[in-house]
């Protein structure tokens, strides 16, 4: 008989919006909106951590300012508690040297960076496999030894079938997060505080050895998502798909550009960006253009099998500004941002997005992915967004919206979403997971818009704050608000 594995605690998905401020506890942060309730203040009132304070015994990563406070947050911090004390004890792990370095970057069981090629197509020890073109999740890719912690639903292979296609997935919903991750909770609450499973074992592999296994498997995916990512939207999105065609058909490099990149995301494995090439079975050009692109890596180009990649430091239209005098270069065919904080107060996107709308001419006869056949009309690139939360991926939407850029439809759960949690910095109890959520965008010129006072024009940049504003509150504010009215 088999046994009845579940997906480990520090794999569960991530749990949106669970933090609830009481009404003291939002004036507060109204009054100083630099506070980080949990962290620098109680999680519960905001209020000072002097007097009393005290912390979850079971994770030790959200603080209160008193006992009383702590018992009025049980209901919200239950469907992150376990995952953030798995969390801090993975972290254990890496700083004991219990896994070492390498293998936190690259899955290996030591190889370095250089040594390991991360994905294959053919089943290895350490080796991810290229996603087959119709199904898609970490379950179709992973390395047999992380079953006993990211489990599939047993299936058995038919005759002629490959390995990778005899994997069935769970039914692992991002969107749908909140009542796995309280089943996971109530499961462990049941069982013990040394970890899942009868008496802390999970098929004959005890508690120390199931977190090292799961802590492994985020790690490694924390770097192949974007990556992986890339080849999801390159596999199912109709405009990227048809991008994909153009270039295969008219018998060049498909042309990609990621905006933003760094040394500590996009750049943290090169090698896996083969897996583009390797699905869609034809060469690929990718520039990565961002200020955090290394100084040893600025102004240089690699080679990684069918891939060829160039590095360029700064931002996408200083370079599109560079070539002024000169011949404009070719737009890509398809421009990727992964997190890229769009309506970030930190970060200024504007003279970016505007530069994006530049047109690739596509060769008359050309066939898409439907079969149909190309005009040879000026062509502009599609936009694909990776965002962390739902409620980011809504509020770029909206902004996006402003400068031409349109949804294909609303942003959906990424499969390949890094199996990694993080704690937010400004609310303890909420977690997240990069690139968890996947938009795709086109872009139309935005027709002048009449208001009702007979004023004519774009919307105005105060018109899309008070939106992401309205976003925000419907998507946090509003669900207090209607608590504490119960």
């Amino acid at each position: 008989m088999v046994p009845n594995i579940t997906i480990h605690p520090l794999l569960m998905p991530a749990v949106e919006a669970m933090h609830q401020l009481s009404v003291e506890g939002t004036a507060r942060i109204e009054d100083d909106p630099e506070l980080s309730p949990g962290l620098d203040c109680c999680a519960v009132c905001a209020g000072p951590l002097d007097g009393c304070p005290t912390s979850c015994t079971n994770c030790d990563s959200v603080r209160y300012c008193s006992p009383q406070h702590l018992v009025d947050d049980v209901s919200n911090h239950a469907a992150v508690c376990e995952a953030l004390r798995c969390m801090r004890h993975a972290d254990r792990l890496f700083d004991d040297q219990i896994l070492p370095a390498a293998q936190k970057w690259t899955g290996s069981s030591g190889d370095s960076v250089e040594q390991l090629l991360p994905v294959s197509q053919q089943p290895a020890p350490n080796a991810f496999l290229v996603p087959p073109p119709a199904q898609h999740g970490w379950e179709y890719v992973s390395p047999d030894k992380f079953l006993l912690v990211f489990p599939r639903s047993e299936h058995q292979c038919e005759e002629g079938e490959d390995p990778p296609a005899a994997k069935r997935p769970r039914k692992l919903d991002v969107g749908g997060a909140a009542a796995i991750s309280h089943h996971g909770l109530n499961r462990a609450a049941q069982e013990g505080p040394d970890g899942p499973g009868a008496a802390g074992l999970r098929n004959g592999l005890d508690a120390e050895a199931q977190l090292q296994l799961a802590a492994e498997l985020a790690e490694r995916t924390s770097t192949l998502t974007y990556a992986y990512t890339a080849t999801y939207a390159l596999q199912t999105a109709p405009a990227a798909r048809d991008a994909a065609c153009r270039a295969k058909n008219e018998e060049r490099s498909l042309e990609l550009v990621v905006l933003g990149a760094a040394a500590d995301a996009e750049l943290g494995d090169l090698r896996s960006w083969q897996v583009i090439a390797t699905a869609v079975d034809h060469h690929v050009r990718i520039k990565f253009v961002g200020p955090e692109v290394s100084e040893h890596l600025a102004g240089t180009e690699a080679q990684q099998g069918r891939v060829t990649m160039r590095f360029e430091q700064g931002t996408y239209e200083q370079g599109v500004r560079g070539q002024r005098g000169s011949q404009l270069p070719e737009a890509p065919d398809i421009y990727f941002a992964f997190n890229p904080g769009f309506t970030c107060p930190d970060y200024d996107w504007v003279a970016t997005v505007k530069s994006l709308a530049r047109v690739r001419r596509s060769q008359t006869g050309s066939l898409l992915s439907d079969g149909q056949q190309t005009s040879g009309t000026d062509q502009v690139p599609c936009l694909v967004v990776a965002t962390n939360t739902s409620m980011e991926a809504q509020m770029e939407a909206e902004w996006l919206n402003e400068y031409g850029w349109h949804g294909d439809g609303p942003a959906s759960p990424n499969p390949y979403t890094s199996l990694k949690l993080a704690q937010s910095g400004t609310l303890a109890n909420d977690l997240y997971k990069k690139n968890a959520w996947l938009s795709v965008y086109t872009h139309r010129l935005v027709p002048p818009r009449t208001h009702r006072d007979g004023r004519s024009g774009k919307y105005s940049a105060k018109a899309a704050t008070l939106r992401a504003a309205q976003v925000l509150y419907n998507t946090m504010v509003a669900p207090v608000a209607r608590l504490l009215q119960k």
